[in-house]
């Protein structure tokens, strides 16, 4: 009865979050539509996409899912044992510490801005690396603001809090929309602001994403600048873990900037352009993925902090497969429709058939990738769980030299590709090693089983490519896309028949994933006991 009530619960949580997480990414989507149209691939927004680097290298040392991850597993522990007071002052205790840490590396950050942009950006024109500058310094504090929203979202996920989870990110996305429709248009000293005031909207979202979550943290107990609670034992322990986790996280966006920096030296246009391939790559991972692993994350913690080593391989070894059936068919269908894909989302405005043609490339090869780029999220919950911190960051250290031996070999031949493709070799094998390096900690990964649903999925796959581009020529016919009412149905109505192909071969198949799958979308609670 109590594993029963447990399914309810996920499947509930589950089903809530993926609506939720569909409506964030469509405002997600609009607003990559208007930033697209009014920018394309320009030099000015080659520049906008430079100027996250810095800031993102902060947010993703201070948090970026390292102080949460670290933050979930020690906090469980205290409510499985029923210490509830403790567990609030671990949450008073983190969120103090995480303030006046991330308020003090902004400020260095600022004093330090010049000479780090000039290193980046020194292979742009004068004027790119004076707009890189004032960007950065107005993006820190996006990585101060999203970096509180980060920790007030390790407390939400341990407290299994989802919808200010799937709120916030709405609320991020509808300020930068707000700024690209009208504060881009502002005009200071006869000059309109452009990527400018996409930079404020972006500092204005990341504020709200902290301050929708505020009055859930105040409910379970939050209160700002408790120092005395810094002082915990549970605190210093998180602050520990933090550590191996954030170097892990510091090592994948070290790709992210080893990628902008050399692009940054191929014609205008090329950091742009990697960076929308790279964000509709990410769309399957971002519903997905984000939601299964949210939803997860708390039991493979629970399980961990209980010592049942089963349970947890069961959960793990399956959301990883459940996370393998959504992503390698939507990475077929970026492979098989990627160029059409982009032109019917992004291709009006300032980001024309040209711009099309830049990101189809890179967004193939980002496609071979992301299977196994969002798998990593899940695997790695798994080590945090367990806080076996040091091992991903190894793997993440290993990943970048992969990438690098592996971008100085297909840079040249492939251009923005080969830095995708890069990317996608480094991904594959960081994510093998993890799996391979866990299985002894857990007892296994029911290799045989994830075995044999990689062989029906990649079956799956095939059939899925063949309808999919023969469903699209046969209903678009020869020629550019256009954006018009007939290449719309078309697209949708080849995906509708490449995704019911692919279903129909795993049922025939006898997928074990296919029921699983189902039963969480359809919200049948009897079969969704399997996952937990």
């Amino acid at each position: 009865m109590k594993d029963a009530d447990e399914g309810r619960k996920i499947a509930t949580s589950g089903a809530l979050l993926l609506a939720a997480f569909a409506v964030t990414k469509a405002a997600g989507y609009l607003q990559k539509v208007i930033i697209a149209h009014r920018f394309g691939t320009s030099s000015d927004m080659d520049v906008y996409s430079l100027s996250f680097t810095i800031p993102d290298i902060l947010l993703f040392l201070v948090i970026g899912g390292a102080v949460s991850s670290a933050f979930v597993p020690v906090t469980s522990e205290r409510l499985a044992r029923g210490d509830a007071e403790g567990a609030r002052r671990v949450v008073n205790g983190v969120m103090t510490a995480a303030f006046l840490l991330l308020l003090g590396s902004v400020l260095l950050l600022e004093l330090a801005a010049g000479p780090l942009v000039h290193a980046l950006a020194g292979r742009l024109p004068p004027r790119g690396q004076e707009l890189a500058l004032t960007m950065t310094r107005i993006l820190m504090l996006q990585a101060l603001f999203l970096g509180m929203g980060g920790f007030a979202a390790g407390v939400m996920n341990t407290y299994r809090k989802f919808v200010p989870l799937a709120l916030a990110p709405l609320f991020y996305d509808l300020a930068i929309i707000a700024a690209a429709l009208l504060l881009t248009r502002v005009r200071v000293h006869g000059q309109p602001l452009g990527v400018v005031g996409l930079a404020i909207g972006v500092a204005a979202g990341g504020l709200l994403h902290f301050l929708v979550q505020v009055p859930s943290l105040v409910r379970v107990g939050w209160r700002p600048m408790v120092l005395a609670a810094v002082r915990d034992p549970a605190v210093r322990r998180v602050a520990r873990l933090t550590v191996p986790i954030s170097l892990g996280l510091i090592a994948i966006q070290a790709n992210l900037a080893i990628d902008r920096y050399l692009a940054s030296g191929l014609p205008p246009g090329r950091i742009a352009s990697l960076d929308f391939a790279n964000e509709i790559a990410q769309l399957p991972n971002l519903t997905f993925t984000t939601a299964l692993t949210l939803v997860m994350f708390p039991y493979f913690a629970r399980d961990a902090a209980v010592g049942n080593l089963d349970q947890l391989r069961r959960r793990a070894a399956l959301a990883v497969r459940l996370n393998m059936f959504v992503l390698l068919p939507s990475a077929a269908v970026l492979v098989v429709l990627g160029s059409q894909i982009t032109a019917l989302l992004l291709q009006r405005g300032s980001f024309d058939a040209h711009s099309t043609a830049l990101v189809s490339l890179p967004l193939a090869l980002f496609a071979v990738g992301i299977a196994a780029q969002a798998s990593i999220f899940l695997v790695v919950r798994v080590y945090y769980s367990l806080q076996k911190v040091v091992t991903p960051m190894l793997i993440a250290f290993a990943s970048v030299v992969v990438n690098l031996v592996a971008t100085a070999l297909l840079l040249h031949p492939l251009g923005t590709g080969g830095l995708a493709l890069a990317t996608s070799i480094a991904s594959i094998c960081n994510f093998t090693a993890l799996v391979l390096l866990l299985r002894p900690l857990i007892g296994g990964f029911e290799g045989r089983r994830f075995a044999i649903s990689l062989g029906q999925i990649g079956l799956g796959c095939v059939v899925l490519a063949i309808v999919t581009a023969g469903a699209w020529a046969l209903l678009a016919g020869p020629g550019p896309v256009r954006l018009d009412a007939r290449h719309y149905g078309a697209l949708a109505l080849a995906l509708a028949l490449g995704g019911s192909a692919f279903l129909g071969s795993q049922f025939a198949l006898r997928s074990q994933e296919a029921g699983v799958a189902m039963s969480v979308f359809l919200r049948h609670h009897d079969a969704v006991e399997g996952v937990v």
